[in-house]
C-alpha cells in the first residue's frame, strides 16, 4: 500500500507562500519552491548618432530552482506512564520542510536497556518488553489514529512541499511488568528521494525519535486534542475573527481513581481565548474560579492559561472539555498553531506544589508523572483573491459597477499595425491601463490567459489568425511563466498591489471586421483558483490600401484612381523592336510604409513588357526591369512613380487594335493589390537583363546572400549550342569570399540542392546548367526568350573585417562574340560590415554565493534555494559612430534577493565599481531594478554590469 496526500488548495498556497511562525518552534520557512522558473532579460538606452534615443533588450536567460530535500519529525523525548497489560500512544508530526514533492518510510524498532536512555534513570533490572508496538496514520493530527491497519515499512507517505503529518505509535506493556518497570522505542522515518535532492547526505535523510513508557500503579490519564480545523484564515483589519475549537478529551485508563487531577493548555501567544466559551461534557463553565455545576469541577481561565481540575476522575471515567480561541490579527500565512495539552493525576508539580491557573509547569514535559497529549497543529492561511480591469485605484471585479469604468477597453485597429491594450493612450474612460490587483492579505502570482470564446453572442471572435501577445506595463517585455506549467502569469504580487500590462493583437493581414470583435483576459489566482476578466474589444479597423495610376505624357490628369475598371487608361503606337513607355504611379495609401511586387500581364508572345524606376528628371525609364517596388510610405509619393515599358518584336505585323498591357501590384505584407491597363499598337533582337545591384550588412565572419535574376529579355533562346553564357566573379580584395550559386528549385533561398557556379569546370559552368534543362528536368532546355533564372551571391566577410569596411562583388555574364550576341551584363553588389548600434547580451552561473564564476553562459541553469545566480549584462556599440548616453538596466526576478553591494559597472577593461549604479524599487514590478549609468560608448567599446541574486530559501 502506497499512502497518498492530495493538498487541498490551503495545503498549496502554504507550499508556494511558505511564511515564519510566531507561535513556536515549528515555523515552516518560506523557501523557493522546486521548479520554480526565474527568468528575465535586461535592457539598455543609448542615443544614437542622429540624437535618437533607442533602446534593446539583451537575450533571455533562464534558472530552474531544484528540488532540496528537508524534514523534521517531532516530538522527540517523550516519557508517558501505564498500567501493566494496557496500551499508551505516542502523538508525533512528520513535515516535509523542503521545497518539493517527497515520500517517506517509517519504522519501529524496540530498544534494549542500555540503549537511547534519556532523562531520569529507571531502575535496573526492571524494563520489559512491548507485547505490540505498531505506528498509524493520523491525518488530521488530532492524536487518534485514522484507522486500525498499522503502516508497514514498504508503505509510503507522499507529502508534498510544507505539509505534515500525524503518526501516533500505540504500544501494549505486558501484564508481567511490574511498578517501576520500563521500555522505550525509537521511530525513524526516512526520505525515499534521491540523495542528490539531500546534498548526498544520508544522516539528513533519516531522522529519529525515542519514546519512554513507565509502568506505574494508580491514576493514569489518557489525553487527546484536536481542532475542529486543520487550517484557518487570520483575523482580518476589520477584527472579523477567525475562530475555530479545541476539544481535550482525557480518560484514566489506570486501575485507580485520580483525586484533584488537573487539566491545563497554556495557548500560544498568537491565540486568544473565547469568554465563556468552555463546556465540559457540553455543559457550559464559567471563566472564574467557582464550584461548576458538573462533578463540582473548577475550571478557571488565566491570559494563555485553561485550567480544569477534576475533584475525582475515577478509572474508565472520560470527560470532553471544548473550547473556542481566535486567531490574533497579524499572523500571516504559513504561520503555524502549535501546542500540547496536559494532565497531571495528583494536580501536583514535581515539586508537590498543587498546579494553579496563574501556575502552570513551564516544562511539564519533563515530567513523567504528567500525561501529554498529542501535539496539534493548526495552519494559518492567507485569503486569496484578485481582479483584473482598467482602473488603478479600485479592484472593482466582474459583476461590480464603478462610475467611470466599464472593466472594458475599446480600440480601433490599423491594418498592418499590432493594436495595443493597456498602453494608456485609449480614452475609453481615461486614461485606461489593464491592471492586476491583489486584494488578498498574502503574496499571490495569477495566472493570465485569453478566452476568445467567452464574449459570444455580444461581440464577434477575433479571427482565425489573430496573434495575441502579453507583455509587461513598458510594452516590450514579453510576459513568461514564473512556474513550471509554463502558463503566463504575473510573477508574485504583494498584498494590496497591482501590476500593470499591455496587450497586443496584431489581426490577419486584410482582415474586414463586419462587427465589433475581441476577447477576455483572464486573471487566475494560483493559490485560489478564483478568476476574474477584463474585455477588449475592437471596434472596427482601418484597411490598407494601395491604388496604381498612371499621368499620361501628353499631360492631363491622373488616370486609374480608384479600382480598375477593367478599361486601358493610356494607350500608345510604336514601331516593332522599338519600346514605348508609360507612366506607372504606385500610391500607398494605407497604415504602414509597404512594399509592392509588380507583375505584367497579358504580353503577347514575343513581346516584353516590363516595369523600371522612371528617372524623376527625364522622365523616362531607368535601370532595369524590376519586380518589387521597394519600400514606400504610407501616402507618400516620394519614390512612387514607375514606368512600364513595352516592346513589340521585330518583324511584328502592324496592328491597328491594341494589345492589352496589366500592370498589377500586389503587397506580400498587407495583400492589397490593383491592377491597371496600357494599350500598346504596333506600328513594330538577342539581349540579356541581369539584376540588380544590392546593398547589404554583415558581422565580421558573417554571411549575406544576395538574389539576382538573369533574364532572356531577347527573341531568341540564350545558353544552347553557340550561343553561349559565362559568368565570372571579380571580389574587392579585402579578404572576403564571393561564390555564385545557381538556384536550382528557384526559390530565392540558398538551399542544399544549388549548384556552385565553376566555369572552368564543364558540369558547373553556367553554360551547362542553362543548357541542361536550366538544372532541372522540368524546365526546356536554354535560356527561352523571356525567361528568368536566380543567380544567387554569397558574400563571406572575413572575421578580422573591422566595422566599416566594404566590399564590392562584381558579377559579370559574358555572352559569345557571335553577331548580334548580347552585351555583357553585370551587377555590382555592396556588402559594407556591420553599422548596427548597441547591443545586449546576457549570460548567467549559478555558483556558492560569495564565490567566482570561472564562466558565464547562455545555458539554462539549474539552482538550488539558497544559491546565487551571477548575472553579466554587457552592451556593445558595433557601430561606426559613438553611442551615448548609455544606460543597462535590469530587475532582479521573482524568487530571488539581490545581493547587497553586487551591482559593479564597469567600461572595456576598466575595473567594475559602484560608480554609476543605482539600485531601487521598479515602478512597474516593484522589485529592485538596477541601473547603470555608462556614458557613451565609441565604436567596438562595450559596458559591463554585473550582479548576483540569491535564490530565496527562507533563511
Amino acid at each position: 500500500m502506497k499512502q497518498r496526500f492530495q493538498l487541498s488548495k490551503i495545503a498549496t498556497a502554504l507550499a508556494v507562500v511558505g511564511g515564519v511562525s510566531f507561535f513556536g518552534s515549528s515555523a515552516i520557512a518560506a523557501t523557493t519552491p522546486a521548479n520554480a522558473v526565474i527568468s528575465n532579460a535586461a535592457s539598455a538606452t543609448y542615443t544614437d548618432s542622429a540624437g535618437v534615443e533607442r533602446s534593446v533588450n539583451s537575450n533571455l536567460v533562464v534558472t530552474t530552482v531544484a528540488q532540496v530535500g528537508s524534514f523534521t519529525l517531532t516530538t522527540d523525548k517523550q516519557i508517558k506512564s501505564t498500567t501493566k497489560n494496557s496500551k499508551v500512544s505516542y502523538s508525533h508530526i512528520l513535515t516535509n520542510t523542503g521545497n518539493g514533492l517527497d515520500s517517506f518510510t517509517v519504522s519501529l524498532a524496540n530498544l534494549t536497556a542500555a540503549a537511547g536512555s534519556f532523562g531520569s534513570t529507571p531502575t535496573a533490572g526492571t524494563e520489559f518488553d512491548y507485547n505490540s508496538y505498531k505506528v498509524f496514520l493520523d491525518t488530521n493530527k488530532d492524536g487518534i489514529p485514522d484507522s486500525d491497519v498499522a503502516l508497514k515499512v514498504t508503505d509510503k507517505i507522499e507529502l508534498k512541499a510544507q505539509e505534515s503529518v500525524g503518526l501516533v505509535v500505540v504500544v501494549t506493556t505486558p501484564n508481567t511488568a511490574t511498578t517501576g518497570g520500563w521500555d522505550h522505542f525509537t521511530l525513524t522515518a526516512t526520505s525515499s528521494s534521491s540523495d542528490s535532492i539531500y546534498n548526498n547526505s544520508i544522516p539528513e535523510k533519516s531522522k529519529s525519535n525515542t519514546d519512554r513508557t513507565l509502568i506505574t500503579e494508580g491514576a493514569v490519564i489518557e489525553l487527546t486534542k484536536a481542532a475542529s480545523v486543520s487550517a484557518i484564515q487570520a483575523t482580518d483589519s476589520s477584527n472579523n475573527a477567525s475562530k475555530f475549537t479545541y476539544t481535550l478529551t482525557f480518560k484514566n485508563t489506570g486501575n485507580a481513581a485520580a483525586t484533584d487531577a488537573v487539566i491545563f493548555d497554556k495557548l500560544p501567544d498568537g491565540l486568544v481565548y473565547v469568554a465563556a466559551s468552555a463546556k465540559l461534557n457540553n455543559v457550559g463553565l464559567s471563566d472564574g474560579a467557582a464550584t461548576e455545576s458538573i462533578v463540582n469541577a473548577d475550571f478557571q481561565q488565566n491570559g494563555q492559561n485553561v485550567y480544569l481540575k477534576m475533584p475525582t476522575l475515577s478509572p474508565g471515567q472520560l470527560f470532553t472539555l471544548t473550547f473556542d480561541v481566535t486567531v490574533k490579527a497579524g499572523a500571516k500565512s504559513g504561520d503555524v498553531i502549535k501546542n500540547t495539552a496536559y494532565a497531571d493525576p495528583d494536580g501536583k508539580d514535581p515539586s508537590n506544589t498543587p498546579i494553579t491557573p496563574g501556575t502552570l509547569p513551564s516544562t511539564p514535559e519533563n515530567d513523567p508523572t504528567t500525561f501529554p497529549s498529542n501535539p496539534n497543529i493548526v495552519t494559518v492561511v492567507g485569503k486569496y483573491q484578485g481582479s483584473i480591469n482598467d482602473a488603478v485605484a479600485n479592484p472593482f471585479k466582474d459583476g461590480q459597477t464603478v462610475v467611470g469604468y466599464d472593466d472594458t477597453i475599446t480600440v480601433a485597429a490599423k491594418d498592418g499595425l499590432p493594436t495595443l491594450f493597456g498602453t494608456g493612450a485609449e480614452k475609453d474612460n481615461g486614461s485606461e491601463v489593464i491592471y492586476v490587483h491583489n486584494t488578498g492579505d498574502s503574496t499571490d502570482t495569477f495566472n493570465l490567459t485569453f478566452d476568445r470564446a467567452a464574449l459570444a453572442g455580444t461581440y464577434d471572435a477575433l479571427p482565425a489568425g489573430s496573434v495575441v501577445t502579453l507583455y509587461k506595463a513598458d510594452g516590450s517585455t514579453l510576459v513568461t511563466s514564473s512556474k513550471a506549467d509554463g502558463i503566463l502569469d504575473t510573477g508574485p504580487i504583494p498584498a494590496n498591489a497591482n501590476l500593470a500590462f499591455v496587450v497586443k493583437v496584431t489581426l490577419p493581414t486584410g482582415q474586414v471586421l463586419l462587427n465589433p470583435a475581441g476577447l477576455k483576459l483572464v486573471s487566475t489566482s494560483v493559490n485560489a483558483g478564483t478568476s476574474d476578466s477584463i474585455k477588449l474589444i475592437i471596434n472596427g479597423n482601418t484597411l490598407n490600401k494601395v491604388d496604381l495610376t498612371t499621368i499620361p505624357t501628353k499631360g492631363g490628369s491622373e488616370l486609374g484612381t480608384g479600382a480598375n475598371d477593367g478599361t486601358v487608361k493610356d494607350s500608345k503606337s510604336t514601331n516593332p523592336a522599338v519600346p514605348v513607355e508609360f507612366d506607372v504611379t504606385i500610391r500607398n495609401k494605407g497604415n504602414i510604409a509597404d512594399n509592392y511586387n509588380i507583375t505584367v500581364s497579358g504580353i503577347p508572345d514575343g513581346w516584353v513588357a516590363a516595369v523600371y524606376k522612371k528617372d524623376p528628371v527625364t522622365g523616362l525609364c531607368t535601370g532595369e526591369p524590376i519586380t518589387n517596388s521597394g519600400s514606400i510610405q504610407a501616402n507618400n509619393t516620394d519614390n512612387s512613380q514607375f514606368c512600364l515599358k513595352v516592346t513589340p518584336p521585330a518583324g511584328a505585323p502592324a496592328t491597328n487594335i491594341a494589345q492589352q498591357i496589366k500592370v498589377g501590384v500586389y503587397s506580400p505584407a498587407t495583400k492589397t493589390s490593383d491592377e491597371i491597363l496600357y494599350g500598346v499598337t504596333v506600328n513594330e533582337q538577342r539581349k540579356l537583363s541581369f539584376v540588380q545591384d544590392q546593398e547589404g550588412q554583415v558581422a565580421p565572419g558573417g554571411t549575406i546572400v544576395y538574389v539576382h535574376t538573369l533574364t532572356n529579355t531577347g527573341n531568341v533562346t540564350e545558353a544552347l549550342t553557340t550561343k553561349t553564357l559565362k559568368l565570372t566573379v571579380t571580389d574587392s580584395g579585402n579578404g572576403e569570399k564571393v561564390s555564385a550559386y545557381f538556384d536550382v528549385n528557384r526559390d530565392g533561398k540558398l538551399d542544399t540542392g544549388d549548384i556552385l557556379i565553376n566555369d572552368s569546370v564543364t558540369a558547373t559552368s553556367l553554360q551547362t546548367l542553362l543548357s541542361t534543362n536550366s538544372g532541372t528536368s522540368t524546365h526546356i532546355a536554354g535560356l527561352q526568350q523571356g525567361e528568368s533564372v536566380k543567380i544567387l551571391v554569397k558574400v563571406e566577410a572575413s572575421a578580422t573585417a573591422t566595422d566599416g569596411t566594404s566590399y564590392i562583388s562584381n558579377i559579370k555574364i559574358t555572352p559569345d562574340t557571335l553577331a548580334n550576341a548580347p552585351t555583357a551584363v553585370f551587377v555590382n553588389d555592396l556588402t559594407t560590415v556591420n553599422t548596427g548600434a548597441v547591443t545586449v547580451s546576457k549570460l548567467q552561473a549559478v555558483g556558492v554565493c560569495g564565490s567566482t564564476p570561472s564562466s558565464y553562459s547562455t545555458d539554462p541553469k539549474t539552482a538550488k534555494p539558497g544559491d546565487c545566480v551571477f548575472y553579466k549584462v554587457t552592451a556593445t556599440n558595433v557601430g561606426s559612430a559613438e553611442a551615448k548616453n548609455v544606460v543597462i538596466s535590469d530587475v532582479v526576478p521573482s524568487y530571488t534577493t539581490l545581493t547587497q553591494g553586487s551591482a559593479l559597472g564597469g567600461v572595456g577593461t576598466a575595473a567594475p565599481s559602484n560608480t554609476g549604479i543605482t539600485v531601487g524599487p521598479d515602478v512597474v514590478t516593484g522589485r529592485d531594478k538596477i541601473k547603470y549609468v555608462a556614458g557613451n560608448l565609441t565604436s567596438a567599446q562595450n559596458a559591463t554590469l554585473q550582479f548576483n541574486v540569491k535564490v530565496d530559501d527562507g533563511k
